[in-house]
């Protein structure tokens, strides 16, 4: 039954496969299951849309062989489409540690999973279930854990790939949470990540004949006009909107800050 789901993966079978592999290894004693076992059995498992199946498989199997450190990458990949943040930092920093040479996406992985570890901090019920003083001093110390780390990776992937839009926009992302938690907090806010989207508007604007950047674009344009209107600072308000515009003709920031700025008397 081994070799069958082994045959029935390479045959693209996946299903039976899947089903053989999990009833070989409920009948065969523990001592005779063997490392590839359990790499089949995840394979297999990804394939079929069962992740947490693949993901406990690929546990096992690494506990066989724990030499296997790219099992780590596996694993990181699948805790993160689980939304597990937490345990796919865990695994993407071990797999780090132990590879020579990690390609320039095992750090956006890093960082998108920093990212959404971070963003747990900032939604108003969890911002506000910490309620000593002692309690709130710990919340925020691992929201900054996470913030800087995942900033952390987020840099290397610049200096792996600093052609490539997706470390400046997620350093900016990243760091804009920072915003958020001071407002959240009652703090003024030194707007960090302000030169962050600067740096990043630019490098989007790339290669974005198809508008699949857009999105990302008007994120930090987005930011921008939040400061610019925290400062008072017309000119630069009006540039903001106009560009929220072009991308989003129905923008209510945008839109409102024009109104505003027309009641003034400010010249568009």
């Amino acid at each position: 039954m081994r070799l069958q789901a082994y045959n029935n993966f390479r045959l693209e079978k996946y299903d039976v496969g899947l089903e053989q592999m999990q009833k070989f290894l409920a009948v065969m004693p523990a001592e005779r299951h063997i490392y590839q076992d359990y790499t089949t059995l995840a394979q297999l498992a990804l394939k079929e849309k069962q992740n947490q199946k693949a993901l406990d498989a690929f546990r096992k199997a690494f506990e066989m062989d724990t030499t296997k450190y790219e099992l780590y990458r596996e694993m990181g990949s699948i805790a993160l489409g689980l939304k597990m943040y937490s345990e796919a930092i865990d695994f993407y920093e071990k797999f780090l540690l132990k590879a020579p040479e990690p390609e320039p996406f095992d750090f956006l992985n890093l960082g998108i999973s920093y990212l959404n570890a971070a963003a747990y901090y900032i939604t108003p019920e969890n911002f506000n279930a910490a309620k000593s003083s002692e309690e709130f001093e710990e919340f925020e110390g691992k929201f900054k854990y996470f913030v800087f780390n995942g900033d952390k990776a987020y840099q290397e992937l610049i200096k792996k790939k600093p052609e490539l839009h997706y470390g400046y926009i997620g350093r900016a992302n990243i760091i804009s949470l920072i915003h958020q938690f001071d407002i959240n907090k009652g703090r003024k806010s030194e707007w960090l990540a302000k030169p962050l989207f600067e740096e990043a508007i630019p490098i989007l604007q790339k290669n974005n004949e198809n508008g699949e950047k857009n999105k990302d674009i008007l994120t930090a344009y987005s930011f921008l006009l939040a400061y610019y209107v925290n400062a008072e600072d017309k000119p630069n308000m009006a540039n903001c909107a106009k560009n929220i515009l072009q991308l989003d003709p129905k923008n209510e920031a945008a839109i409102q800050t024009l109104t505003y700025l027309k009641k003034l008397n400010f010249k568009l």
